[in-house]
């Protein structure tokens, strides 16, 4: 009987330093922007496909990032954002379960949405400001300028109007709606740049300004957590010097967008007629060299 109350007691304490771990990990980006490190829109469709899964089960750390398809190392960052930023996860003993909050946002439940909002006091501001109001992106920087100055505003601007865009997009609850006009400027959106740096560096056409184009879209990675692109970005950079080093990670590069972003960035026949035009043309030059 001691022994399992030694073990029980070691299990707790074991939950709460994990769960400080957490929580501090989570803040990062909170400093700098506001927000939390994950999106709410990521964080919703983590918490969906968790429930597909483990629907009202307890799991494991390894069990749960399974089924959100995060990598083990980044799985601390992603846990404490859902848990102490959103409350859509919730630490018990040494495992994990959906919170009552989480099963109501899987069910598209508008008020539970709603109540996600609420608990970034930026976005909450500005819901509170703008619900039924008929704005456009432009009057929205500019209430985002007036209470934080130029700092992250287009980023902010950003997540906020996704948010609206999938509440608009629900039926239940009460909640208020707004209605955001999107101008021209709003399709010059980070996303379209990381698709548009994607295109022209796999396969890149020169072999101009390689890294900077590299570190800018290690940037826009990070800022849209991405963290399995921004690991094999990363690791590369230091080893592409020209577009023949290039070609040797594109296809793992453009697998992790293509799964993260569920795009299809480039058809798997171009890709397979690339690499064996590559193989071809390496088989020659070892002809050469003989």
């Amino acid at each position: 009987m001691v022994t399992k109350t030694k073990t029980k007691l070691a299990k707790s304490e074991e939950g709460k330093k994990e769960k400080t771990k957490q929580e501090n990990k989570s803040t990062k980006r909170k400093d700098r922007t506001g927000l939390p490190t994950i999106s709410l829109l990521q964080a919703i469709k983590y918490i969906k496909d968790a429930h597909k899964i483990i629907e009202n089960r307890l799991v494991n750390s390894d069990k749960l990032a399974e089924v959100m398809n995060i990598k083990k190392q980044y799985s601390s960052v992603v846990f404490g954002c859902l848990s102490s930023d959103y409350g859509l996860i919730q630490r018990v003993d040494a495992g994990w379960s959906i919170t009552e909050l989480g099963k109501r946002v899987v069910k598209d439940d508008r008020d539970a949405i709603v109540e996600l909002i609420k608990k970034s006091n930026i976005l909450n501001q500005l819901y509170n400001q703008l619900k039924d109001k008929d704005v456009d992106k432009s009057y929205i920087e500019s209430l985002i300028k007036n209470k934080r100055g130029n700092y992250n505003v287009s980023y902010i601007t950003e997540k906020y109007m996704e948010v609206i865009d999938y509440l608009n997009n629900l039926s239940q609850g009460n909640a208020g709606r707004t209605i955001i006009k999107k101008d021209a400027s709003s399709l010059q959106s980070e996303e379209a740049e990381m698709i548009r740096l994607m295109y022209s560096l796999f396969p890149l056409e020169k072999n101009e300004d390689i890294q900077s184009q590299l570190q800018r879209l290690i940037k826009l990675s990070e800022k849209m957590n991405m963290f399995a692109l921004v690991n094999t970005l990363c690791g590369a950079k230091p080893f592409i010097k020209n577009k023949d080093d290039l070609n040797k990670i594109a296809e793992p590069v453009i697998k992790e967008f293509e799964d993260e972003t569920g795009l299809i960035l480039f058809p798997k026949k171009q890709l397979r007629k690339d690499k064996k035009k590559n193989e071809e043309k390496n088989e020659d030059d070892n002809k050469t060299e003989e």
